[in-house]
């Protein structure tokens, strides 16, 4: 999809006054969203679960935090 974009961005015939606006945005949501999927939500994840963990299971927490 990235590369597909590339050449819209930088287009100088016909139309390209209406394509390169449209491509900036769209080629920067990939790219954030690229990140988000692969970064933000194991983290979120993974913290839901700690959380969960604990308040289903408080023993085995303070164990683990006396180790």
């Amino acid at each position: 999809m990235i590369l597909g974009l590339v050449p819209m961005l930088f287009s100088e015939g016909v139309g390209a006054e209406i394509m390169r606006p449209m491509a900036a945005p769209v080629l920067g949501g990939i790219l954030v969203a690229d990140e988000v999927i692969d970064v933000f939500i194991p983290v979120i994840l993974l913290w839901y679960r700690k959380a969960r963990r604990e308040r289903l299971h408080p023993e085995a927490a303070r164990q683990e935090v006396a180790r």
